[in-house]
């Protein structure tokens, strides 16, 4: 009952501000933003968590190969996150005049202060991985109790300034909330905080060369085009590619094993009678 209080309070309470305060249109736009920073770890991180935490919960005897398994989770949840996030501030006004509508731009400058934090949360929920595995629920249920009331504050403080307030007062509370959490979770299993940076640097070098390059290729290249829609995709695909590109320069390993991963699922799909890989996916850790 009292950590599903505490859920309800991180998820809701600035809902509740904005909607008191700004009214429901705003409350429309902050939501949209919102919702899309949550993609990576709705679409990425829950499903590879998901596929992991068996794995952590069988080596939490063994903590060498627990945190070889659990870097390993975060460096593939990386290097797809990342650009996807990079990517959409790059591209953020058009994607949301093509895919939303343009009477949803007001929301665009949310969704770039939140496309960082989108990067950094999908890892940062991997520490319910830690939590659950090793059997420290009670820590978990203790660490959120802290962290609650500072992430409430920050939709408090952030409101007067409107969503642009809010997003900007949330995303720098989280980001000192994150960085304590990863040590307390990280000191459960001997884990220092480097060791996550040696497996996190090359996707996050990538996907900001890959950024750049797009803001690049659209402000010099692509400015004489009108039309949203094929800029949009003339972006997206540019953005794809260089990703790739700088992937197998700086990031080859992570790339090839993601190949490998992806045909061996391909595999096992089809040797199944069912046409689905067999066995099922363990519940994860859900944001």
């Amino acid at each position: 009952m009292g950590a599903a209080l505490l859920n309800y309070l991180n998820r809701n309470a600035d809902n509740f501000l904005i909607g008191s305060f700004l009214g429901a249109t705003a409350l429309g736009y902050y939501n949209t933003a919102y919702q899309l920073m949550l993609l990576p770890l709705t679409y990425v991180s829950s499903s590879i968590g998901a596929v992991a935490y068996p794995a952590l919960v069988q080596l939490q005897d063994d903590l060498d190969r627990y945190k070889r398994v659990y870097l390993r989770t975060c460096s593939v949840i990386a290097f797809v996150s990342f650009p996807m996030m990079s990517g959409l501030f790059v591209v953020a006004d058009q994607f949301v005049s093509v895919v939303l509508g343009s009477h949803w731009l007001p929301s665009t400058t949310v969704i770039k202060i939140l496309c960082p934090l989108g990067m950094m949360q999908s890892i940062a929920t991997t520490v319910g991985l830690i939590y659950t595995s090793t059997g420290r629920t009670k820590t978990l249920f203790l660490w959120t109790s802290g962290a609650t009331p500072f992430i409430v504050l920050s939709f408090v403080v952030g409101v007067q300034w409107g969503i642009e307030g809010i997003a900007t007062s949330y995303a720098v509370v989280i980001t000192i909330v994150t960085y304590i959490s990863l040590r307390v979770a990280f000191g459960i299993i001997g884990l220092a905080m480097r060791s996550l940076l040696s497996v996190l640097w090359r996707s996050l070098v990538c996907a900001l060369a890959m950024a750049g390059s797009v803001y690049l290729l659209d402000q010099v290249v692509l400015a004489g085009i009108v039309s949203e829609l094929p800029r949009l995709a003339a972006n997206v695909l540019s953005g794809g590619a260089i990703y790739l590109l700088l992937s197998t320069v700086i990031n080859r390993q992570e790339l090839n094993e993601l190949i490998r991963n992806g045909r061996s699922a391909i595999g096992a799909a089809q040797d199944s009678p069912t046409g689905q890989p067999e066995g099922g996916l363990t519940p994860g850790i859900s944001h």
